[in-house]
């Protein structure tokens, strides 16, 4: 479905499949963007990458080694929904409580502790605990249930 360049710029050995376009600055070349993989100390690591088209053209410095046979994004996309149908045990969702404590709310779960000031009174900001996650409650205010 598309070509592997090989990036002889690079100062390791790396290679380079285009996917998707790129917009540029107003006064920039055109660009594209795909995932390139690099040879590290004996060790491949993949990531995304961007190159301007000319220097694509360049074969000299970036000459076509290959074809890539599968639509690399898709291949992506197919492998990521894969692994969410794959998943059977979803996780329970906790609940807690704030508890008022001096002049701070405390997580029932994990005692987490944020000042209570960005509560505004009743309002509560804060409907998840940032620390554990668990979906918050109504809780004590003054000691008080609301």
């Amino acid at each position: 479905m598309g070509k592997l360049y090989q990036n002889k710029w690079a100062g390791y050995e790396t290679y380079f499949t285009p996917c998707f376009p790129v917009r540029t600055r107003k006064n920039e070349s055109d660009a594209i963007g795909g995932y390139e993989i690099t040879n590290v100390d004996g060790k491949w690591k993949c990531r995304k990458g961007q190159y301007y088209l000319y220097t694509m053209r360049d074969e000299e410095h970036f000459p076509v080694v290959g074809e890539v046979k599968i639509n690399v994004l898709g291949y992506v996309m197919d492998t990521m929904l894969n692994a969410l149908e794959r998943r059977t045990d979803e996780p329970e969702q906790k609940t807690g409580k704030w508890i008022l404590k001096e002049h701070l709310y405390e997580c029932d779960k994990c005692g987490c502790r944020i000042s209570r000031f960005p509560f505004k009174g009743n309002i509560w900001n804060y409907y998840f605990c940032p620390n554990c996650g668990a979906k918050m409650e109504e809780g004590e205010q003054d000691g008080k249930d609301t």
